[in-house]
């Protein structure tokens, strides 16, 4: 999907009831579900309109919501089928993304939230990850973000591969327009870096688990 549909029903509420995802119910749109609303912006409103149109042929329905990785126990029991894909990111680059979020006064981001907590973050979801691979291997499929946007050969095939679901051309272009767009702004973006950030990292981030959960991908 590419939106987070249901953050705060998950989130908040902790509703993961499957009647969610019954083509009304999916379309019909309440702030107590998400900001991610069609009369947010054009954007958006485009988006929820191809939805619908391919409705009726979809084959795989999904969401994607960062924090879900916190609750895989609480998604899995009510999706026992459920099929979860891990994007993974080097810290420094996490870190990175934090830092400049925290620091622009138009983002609703905590200005508190830096590398410090991204750290924290980045090792708990990781951990969770791990476990939950464990647990159900056969139910995640791990995709490192950076090889992911290298436009790598072999790489959009492989997560279409594990939902079971067609590379068409539109896909193939879609994908081949985010590796371009990463390529030529995010990639070039200058990393923000604090004082102390480096010496903090290596003392607090579990490298080797990253490591060890990169060789899935």
């Amino acid at each position: 999907m590419g939106v987070e549909r249901y953050k705060f029903r998950f989130l908040k509420q902790n509703d993961y009831s499957r009647s969610l995802f019954e083509k009304d119910r999916f379309f019909s749109f309440s702030p107590e579900d998400t900001n991610i609303l069609p009369q947010a912006g054009k954007k958006w409103a485009d988006i929820y309109e191809k939805m619908q149109a391919k409705w009726e042929d979809a084959t795989t329905l999904g969401d994607k919501i960062p924090d879900l990785v916190y609750v895989l126990d609480t998604l899995f029991d009510n999706f026992p089928d459920a099929k979860v894909i891990c994007m993974l990111r080097d810290i420094d680059g996490v870190a990175s993304s934090w830092n400049a979020r925290a620091a622009n006064p138009k983002d609703r981001w905590s200005d508190t939230a830096d590398y410090r907590k991204a750290v924290k973050h980045w090792n708990r979801a990781n951990s969770v990850i791990a476990r939950s691979i464990q647990n159900s291997p056969d139910a995640h499929c791990v995709i490192a973000y950076d090889k992911f946007y290298s436009g790598r050969l072999g790489q959009i095939e492989r997560l279409c591969d594990f939902l079971g679901v067609p590379l068409t051309p539109d896909f193939r272009d879609e994908y081949n327009a985010a590796v371009h767009h990463y390529q030529k702004v995010v990639k070039r973006r200058p990393p923000h870096v604090e004082h102390g950030q480096d010496n903090f990292i290596a003392e607090n981030a579990n490298i080797k688990l990253y490591q060890r959960l990169i060789g899935y991908s």
